[in-house]
Formats: structure tokens, C-alpha cells, sequence
């Protein structure tokens, strides 16, 4: 394989678990009568997010990208261990635990005057090919020693 080959990032949608996990919120609607408008109004707000969500790999690091809300990124270098996440959701999740927090960028208006400024992890069970396809084989060839201190646990 070529180096411009090896550069080129890999790019890995939403499953449908990760989907499930950013629709929670249509499912603490309070009355039958509500939901008749809050429904569409949260699948045109969620759509964007189902849709242009990703998480991308290449040989200088990960950048997460929740479409609408945020983005993030960080070196391969800065990851520290696999863990669980309950961020955007009730239902803990795989992610990666980094050993500095990384700036997240606001993609609108709302997310920079209330969200959050930084992120300690990165979400990765929410992506298609966790944990048993080609997202996993990929991180195992960029940060092999997490795996390694994985299994030995």
C-alpha cells in the first residue's frame, strides 16, 4: 500500500444504535396530545444528526462529528483507555477515554452558548462496525496497545 493511500480517512456512520441512543428524547414525550406536534419537530431537529453523524480514523488522529451539535477531534497519542459513556443519552455506551480533554467545536448557536467547551471521551459504540467489524480492526491498527490492556484485564 502507497503512503497516500494510508493517509486517506476512513469514515463510519451512525448505526442504528447510535441512532437509537440520539432519538432518545422522542421517547420521554408527556402526553399523547404533545406528541402530535413535538414528534416532527424533533425528527426534522434529529435528522441532521441521523444523517451527517460520523466519526472519522486517519493516520493523525480521530475527529467525532455529531452533525448540527458538534465536533471534536484528537491524536492517537492522546487516547488513554477503553470506557463506558452516558453522554447524549440514558444507555451507556463503548467510547475512548483520553488523557487530556480536547476542545469541541459548536456547529450552531445554541450548542456554543450551552454546551459543553470540552470532551474527555470519544463515542464509539454508536458507530457502524463496533465492536465486530471494520471500525474495530482499524482502531486495533492505529492504538493496538488499548487492545493489548484490554484482553490483560
Amino acid at each position: 500500500m502507497n503512503s497516500n493511500t494510508q493517509n486517506v480517512a476512513q469514515q463510519y456512520r451512525l448505526s442504528w444504535k447510535g441512532a437509537l441512543h440520539l432519538s432518545s428524547p422522542l421517547l420521554y414525550a408527556d402526553s399523547e396530545h404533545s406528541l402530535i406536534f413535538v414528534i416532527p419537530i424533533l425528527i426534522m431537529l434529529y435528522l441532521p444528526k441521523l444523517l451527517f453523524s460520523c466519526l472519522k480514523l486517519s493516520a493523525e488522529g480521530l475527529e467525532l462529528r455529531y452533525a448540527a451539535v458538534y465536533r471534536a477531534q484528537t491524536s492517537w497519542e492522546n487516547i488513554e483507555r477503553f470506557g463506558k459513556s452516558n453522554t447524549h443519552g440514558e444507555f451507556p455506551r463503548d467510547a475512548l477515554l483520553l488523557k487530556k480533554a480536547v476542545a469541541v467545536e459548536p456547529e450552531n448557536a445554541v450548542v456554543r452558548w450551552l454546551g459543553q467547551k470540552t470532551t474527555q471521551e470519544f463515542i464509539i459504540g454508536d458507530f457502524r462496525g463496533w465492536p465486530d467489524g471494520e471500525l474495530a480492526q482499524k482502531l486495533q491498527q492505529y492504538i493496538p496497545h488499548i487492545f493489548a490492556n484490554e484482553v490483560s484485564k
